[in-house]
């Protein structure tokens, strides 16, 4: 989380560091961005950008001084605010079953052969978030991704209850065609139903036969007997030097589980944004949603059905709270590597420092002139409850801005 901050505070100041690096023929910032204003050093460079202030003028009706819309936000560029905290709205849409008619047996057969909506990944897509992968791969297809896409879909991680299969052990990773990449294989195991029609519970088989028969010798939740449906669909995916093709075959003639276990790297992403926004939340206040003078906060179980369970958000956040200091570490040497000045001074012993300035907050801290109000020194203040733990502090220095009035 520590790390996450000081990154962020770096986004902040340098908000088209990164940027540029992706669009290196862009032309220079404009003057300003609808009700963003550019902040600039000494130097002349854009160093930030923050809100407008609203005016307080009446507005006039003279059409010889209207002033036309300001030039909306370029869609590559976002306020910082947006980059960490600002959460997706569109949530995936949980999976429902089909209304079911009255007739028991007519209800019985569009429960177990028709999905409410077959997949949409016979479609090859080339968008970003959801449109890049389906998690609920169906029918016949294939489909080349880059190694950046299979990270960002969390490895082509699917919700279908799946067991590997063995590959060609010939191919290698280091490849130059996919064909002679590394070969791996998943087979569907399908799904648990039982006997009763109206019962909704589809149950995840697990992946070796004992275990499927464990179940079986239960009972459904209803009290009625279950019963396996196999699938046997098959993906087979080649690693090579270029990304992953990714082969499907077949169609689930089954319906999806109602209960998932994954998560994607997007939901997962938004997860970790708002336990940044909450450090000191625990699992039943992230699942209810943190309350605000502007109403509550979005819940993570929105995000997905998986942290709807109280135990599941509580070990995601124990993985998110307790990386290893190994990582942080080499994460922290190389963030300090690529951007050199930024960390003044760092101390990883019985007593943790780590002392970050911008060329933006020197500017504030040494001026060239004193004001004549009280408002020329330096406030030291510590932050007790920012951090995790309570032990933790943040320490900010505070300096008066001319600009602000504060």
């Amino acid at each position: 989380m520590a790390f996450e901050l000081i990154k962020h505070i770096f986004n902040f100041f340098y908000p088209n560091e990164t940027e540029n690096q992706n669009y290196p023929d862009r032309p220079g910032p404009l003057l300003s961005f609808g009700d963003l204003i550019p902040c600039y050093d000494r130097s002349g460079n854009v160093i930030a950008y923050l809100p407008a202030s609203v005016q307080t003028a009446q507005p006039s009706h003279d059409p010889a001084h209207s002033v036309p819309n300001p030039p909306p936000l370029p869609q590559h560029m976002k306020h910082h605010s947006q980059e960490l905290f600002e959460l997706c709205t569109d949530t995936k849409s949980i999976p429902r079953r089909r209304t079911r008619s009255v007739s028991p047996s007519a209800a019985r057969t569009n429960q177990r052969h028709g999905l409410d909506q077959s997949s949409n990944s016979l479609h090859p897509k080339s968008g970003g978030g959801d449109e890049l992968w389906d998690p609920w791969p169906d029918g016949d297809f294939e489909r080349l991704f880059t190694w950046e896409e299979v990270l960002r879909t969390d490895n082509l991680s699917e919700h279908w209850a799946c067991q590997p299969g063995g590959g060609d052990k010939r191919g290698s990773e280091s490849a130059l065609a996919w064909s002679q990449g590394k070969k791996t294989r998943c087979v569907c195991l399908g799904v648990i139903t039982c006997d009763e029609p109206t019962c909704e519970v589809v149950t995840r088989p697990q992946t070796r036969r004992a275990g499927i028969m464990g179940q079986l010798n239960a009972s459904c939740l209803c009290g009625s007997q279950l019963k396996h449906i196999d699938c046997g669909v098959t993906s087979v995916l080649y690693s090579f030097k270029g990304g992953v093709y990714y082969i499907h075959k077949g169609i689930h003639h089954h319906p999806k589980q109602t209960h998932i276990l994954h998560l994607s790297r997007d939901e997962r992403t938004r997860f970790e944004q708002i336990v940044f926004e909450n450090p000191a939340a625990g699992p039943a206040a992230l699942i209810a949603g943190r309350n605000s003078l502007t109403g509550t906060r979005e819940s993570v179980a929105t995000i997905s059905t998986v942290l709807l369970n109280q135990d599941r958000v509580k070990a995601e956040l124990q993985a998110l709270r307790g990386k290893s200091t190994r990582n942080f570490v080499d994460d922290f040497a190389e963030f300090q590597k690529n951007h050199p000045g930024y960390v003044l001074y760092s101390q990883f012993e019985a007593v943790t420092v780590v002392v970050v300035q911008t060329q933006f907050m020197v500017s504030q801290l040494v001026t060239d002139f004193i004001e004549d109000e009280a408002v020329n020194g330096i406030v030291l203040d510590a932050a007790h409850g920012f951090w995790y733990s309570s032990k933790d502090l943040l320490i900010i220095s505070s300096t008066y801005s001319a600009l602000l009035a504060c």
